[in-house]
């Protein structure tokens, strides 16, 4: 169990590294599914260039703007947040009164992919130190993160 963990971890490091380009190959199909669910009433047509990023919580006028060190893991955890995130989440993306520009979605969502990195870097590390189960470990990081997520949501929609 503990390879399988470090073999993720490795795994994690090398997306958090991975510059978030618009050449990737599947990029392209990612960047449009969170456009979709983010940005309403207004067409993808690969549109890499526009203000509606930054509406959406990115810091500028392209979705690379904003990275937080997440690299395509970033890309990735926004991807999940957007389609598979909380009730909470669900709720402020489906409220066609909601307006889009208070809930920084990308902002969380990538700064968290940063945040998962390291935890499961801690808390392999404290699983080999304290010789304590590598399982316990990945599932403290797993919660470590829902408890992350769970806070910022509550944070910026109260």
């Amino acid at each position: 169990m503990v390879q399988k963990l470090a073999h993720t971890t490795r795994h994690l490091q090398r997306l958090a590294k991975h510059p978030f380009e618009s050449v990737h190959a599947g990029l392209e199909h990612s960047v449009g599914q969170v456009w979709s669910l983010l940005v309403h009433g207004q067409e993808w047509y690969n549109g890499w260039l526009s203000l509606a990023w930054s509406r959406i919580g990115f810091h500028g006028k392209h979705p690379a703007t904003t990275s937080h060190g997440a690299g395509l893991l970033g890309l990735l955890e926004l991807r999940y947040f957007t389609e598979l995130g909380t009730s909470l989440t669900q709720r402020a993306l489906m409220d066609p009164e909601a307006d889009v520009s208070p809930y920084p979605f990308a902002y969380c969502s990538i700064w968290m992919a940063a945040k998962l990195g390291k935890a499961v870097k801690r808390y392999l590390l404290s699983a080999i130190i304290f010789e304590s189960s590598v399982e316990n470990a990945a599932l403290g990081a797993l919660q470590e993160l829902g408890e992350l997520r769970a806070k910022f949501l509550i944070d910026c929609h109260s």
